[in-house]
């Protein structure tokens, strides 16, 4: 996303993994509580980044997360 210009983007969308300790190729599922918030954080911050002010931004979580 980092290469995406600000503001430029209609709708953004993420189904990030929900840190459950599944098993994924190439991802470690298992984060400890706060380092998993800190990388959502990072991305969530780049959603609202490229997002236009009259466009929208969906995340699908679990509310585990969602409350954060």
């Amino acid at each position: 996303m980092r290469s995406i210009p600000d503001n430029s983007v209609d709708i953004t969308f993420a189904d990030p993994p929900f840190n459950l300790g599944k098993k994924y190729t190439g991802y470690k599922d298992n984060k400890r509580f706060k380092t998993y918030l800190e990388w959502c954080k990072q991305w969530i911050n780049e959603m609202v980044r490229i997002t236009k002010p009259t466009g929208s931004i969906f995340v699908h979580n679990i509310p585990k997360w969602l409350t954060y």
